[in-house]
């Protein structure tokens, strides 16, 4: 988004990328088409979507790959991880 990664979370990302603390498969929730706004939640869904694909690009980035949980209902998307797991 165009501000600079701190040295801090740089090294954090090193160390666990070089230590594998975690699996390289990752459920990766795709938005649901609409934001809500609350007090906390004040970003547009444009931005949301943007942050969505940062996310993306950088999980992919380091190596990680990503099984898309689509836009469905809790129960749906439930199932599904469910299946995937079992």
């Amino acid at each position: 988004m165009g501000y600079p990664i701190p040295s801090e979370l740089m090294t954090e990302i090193n160390h666990i990328i070089t230590t594998n603390i975690f699996q390289r498969s990752v459920f990766f929730i795709e938005n649901l088409g609409f934001i809500e706004h609350t007090d906390a939640r004040k970003i547009s869904f444009i931005d949301a979507l943007r942050f969505e694909q940062i996310h993306r690009d950088v999980y992919q980035h380091f190596g990680y790959t990503l099984t898309l949980v689509p836009n469905a209902s809790v129960d749906d998307r439930l199932n599904q991880l469910i299946q995937w797991i079992s």
